[in-house]
């Protein structure tokens, strides 16, 4: 059954008496105050504001949660003993309740603390109007409700429609936060009765006046009268300031101009006549202004009123055994690849056998203390990992919550393990991380192999991290290399092998600096798996294939070989790709190395201090002019812009480097750092401004990584 408008005052009504729930494997709310005052203008314009799916069922199929209370939380009240369990929309459906009534934080007995956000929940949103001004052009865009001329735009009990978009609206929608400490004192806040108080508080702002909205839909009938009797003194509360501040605008004209003035606002051809008879002008205009000003009043509340009593969702409600078709619509209203709508899905799967959230068990299985092989981790790197090292947080997968990229690769994970459990290389396809095989997997299947999956991907993170030199998840340019680095670490056995991750590293470099994923990325991807599981499969450990992508490590043409590093193709307006820079800089942060001009401070993946991106040839050989130095910067074809002139150092010894000349920047590097970064005959500072021979000095740096990278590989493949 699917309604296409909805009166949001029965929805309240609804989650009050339990009767619309969220089963717990939903998400916490997350959307911003941006993003609702955006649902907010498209209910006070009167637009479509999507739909919500519901499935009826029995009330204890799924663990259940008050929606906008923190999952901990005790429901209150009686629960039916069925009830519409809310599978899609209730982020919109958290936003309307919370934005027009007061029923959340009545559930919540007036406790921000257990809100399912503090920081996005404990807010009051206002119809922000602009107070009345003789400047207001009138019919000007931005009046949008009249106040110039008490002329309501529209009349929506014969059917009109709002003039106006959410563009236009925008501004007039106001949030404002409030916190704890307040309740109980200030006159806007959840519990506090409706009193003359909250009318003086929506008049205290100089220039505006201010129309809570949380008073249009009341819990009770009792409620609904209290709020309606306030909202409605407010609202004649700003009809008398505007009328007293058009009469008094009118009233201290000469009396040359009060006629134009009056014209202006006495729109009807009947009002003008009446005023120009009249022998009192004033007293007539302000008698005349106020009888506008009354059906103006009558108009705004009912076009306030109908935004809630009839507002455009479409609800879809399931009767009860309808499950599986729910979740088809579920799927079909979330389209667009694998996304966290299919992890919700199988997060509703999964729930019936058990208790714990699937979302909490990722988060938890990620963030935990995870054994990892410290014999394969890099000498040089070993006393550089901080002793309580959780990969997962340490690259920003997780936070308080797993972030969006770390949840399509559990799903893309499970999807490859479950499909192929006993690594045949045959079953290296792409296919089995698509959204129609996961949502496939049994509820067993999902709940036995959460755990070992969340750990095979935080093997991985560490390894991209330690191995890598990968600081943050979202600097991994090849989102398949995880996937597939992931799955070789689901086999204990190979993870445990320090040979397995010499190989890994082998086939990573030799993959990023050839340019194996710059396209045809899944078929790449499915052979790489599948050679990788010959591989490590097969007595003879053949590596062959890895070999061949070595050799083209900075020889690939259009991604990484010497003339086109050197930007001699860009008269075909070809260019490097900037994430090639980026793997240049994690190839040397994979082993630490001084601070470019200081020995004292070791750069590393896990040193405190932020990393920048630096030019070794600096953009202020070529120009002493800051303005030219910025346009240099974005400027993808100049020779100091090849990825091969970049890499990591801190934010300290940038700036100490921006108060150098160029003399002293050159003096300045030290032995060590040119030993490390390959910094090998830097041009003098005179030479620097020679295109020339700053290309011949790249040329040298071109092939000395070329060949330290080559030499990595190889010494990885012979361990």
């Amino acid at each position: 059954m699917i309604t296409p408008e909805e009166n949001l005052k029965s929805i309240v009504e609804e989650i009050q008496n339990n009767q619309i729930m969220l089963p717990d494997f939903q998400r916490q709310f997350d959307w911003s105050i941006e993003k609702q005052s955006g649902l907010v203008a498209s209910v006070l314009t009167k637009l479509p504001v999507g739909g919500i799916l519901l499935l009826k069922a029995d009330s204890k199929d799924y663990k259940s949660k008050r929606i906008g209370l923190d999952s901990k939380e005790i429901i209150g009240g009686s629960i039916p003993d069925k009830t519409n369990f809310l599978l899609d929309g209730q982020q919109r459906m958290t936003c309307l309740t919370n934005v027009f009534s007061d029923v959340i934080h009545e559930a919540s007995e007036q406790k921000v603390s257990k809100l399912a956000s503090r920081q996005l929940l404990a807010n009051r949103f206002y119809l922000k109007i602009e107070r009345w001004s003789a400047d207001i052009v009138p019919e000007s865009p931005k009046d949008l409700f009249g106040i110039r001329t008490l002329d309501f735009r529209f009349d929506v009990s014969k059917g009109q429609e709002p003039d106006f978009l959410t563009a236009d609206i925008s501004d007039y929608i106001e949030c404002r936060p409030f916190y704890a400490s307040e309740y109980g004192k200030a006159p806007y806040m959840p519990g506090k009765r409706y009193d003359d108080k909250l009318d003086d508080y929506c008049f205290q702002t100089n220039g505006v006046y201010l129309i809570p909205l949380y008073l249009l839909v009341g819990s009770n009938l009792l409620d609904d009268k209290l709020r309606k009797k306030r909202l409605l003194s407010i609202i004649k509360s700003m009809r008398t300031r505007i009328v007293t501040a058009i009469t008094t605008h009118h009233d201290n004209l000469d009396d040359s101009k009060k006629a134009e003035f009056a014209y202006s606002v006495l729109t009807e051809s009947g009002d003008k006549d009446e005023y120009d008879d009249s022998a009192d002008k004033d007293i007539a205009f302000g008698e005349l202004v106020n009888d506008k000003a009354e059906l103006w009043e009558d108009y705004f509340q009912k076009y306030l009123y109908s935004c809630v009593e009839k507002i455009k969702l479409n609800k879809i409600g399931m009767p009860e055994g309808s499950r599986a078709r729910a979740i088809d619509i579920y799927e079909n209203m979330n389209m667009g690849g694998m996304s966290l709508s299919t992890l919700d899905l199988v997060a509703a799967r999964v729930a019936k056998i058990s208790q714990e959230p699937l979302y909490d068990r990722i988060l938890k299985h990620l963030s935990e203390n995870n054994e990892y092989n410290y014999d394969a981790i890099p000498n040089e790197i070993k006393s550089y990992i901080p002793k309580k090292y959780n990969a997962s947080t340490n690259i920003k997968a997780v936070d308080s919550r797993v972030v969006k990229n770390c949840s399509e690769l559990f799903l893309e994970l499970l999807g490859l393990y479950c499909n192929n459990k006993d690594y045949n290389p045959n079953g290296a396809k792409c296919l089995y991380s698509k959204s129609a095989q996961i949502l496939k997997l049994s509820e067993k299947e999902i709940d036995e192999n959460c755990q070992k999956v969340c750990i095979a991907l935080d093997r991985a993170f560490a390894f991209l991290q330690i191995r890598c030199g990968i600081r943050n998840l979202s600097d991994v340019n090849y989102k398949l290399m995880i996937r597939l680095i992931a799955y070789i670490f689901t086999n204990d056995k190979w993870y445990k092998s320090l040979s397995v991750h010499d190989k890994l590293e082998a086939w990573y470099w030799s993959a990023v600096f050839s340019g194996e994923y710059d396209k045809d990325q899944n078929d790449r991807y499915e052979t790489n798996l599948k050679y990788m599981l010959e591989s490590f499969s097969s007595g003879d450990k053949k590596y062959d294939w890895i070999v061949t992508l070595k050799d083209n490590v900075l020889e690939t043409p259009y991604f990484s070989e010497h003339d086109f590093l050197l930007m001699e193709k860009v008269n075909e307006d070809r260019v490097p790709k900037e994430h090639l820079g980026k793997y240049f800089c994690q190839f040397f942060l994979s082993r630490p190395y001084s601070d470019l001009i200081t020995d004292d401070r070791r750069v590393n993946v896990f040193c405190d201090a932020k990393l920048e991106k630096h030019h070794i040839i600096p953009l202020g050989s070529v120009t002493k002019i800051g303005e030219s130095t910025n346009r240099l910067r974005n400027d993808k074809t100049n020779i100091v812009n090849s990825p091969l002139n970049y890499v990591y150092i801190t934010e300290t010894a940038n700036l100490e480097i921006l108060d150098k000349s160029l003399k002293s920047y050159e003096d300045a590097i030290t032995a060590a750092a040119k030993a490390s970064l390959h910094i090998i005959n830097y041009p003098a500072v005179s030479d620097l401004s020679d295109k020339q021979k700053v290309k011949k000095w790249m040329s040298e740096r071109h092939k000395t990584i070329k060949g330290q990278i080559q030499n990595r590989v190889t010494t990885l493949l012979l361990s």
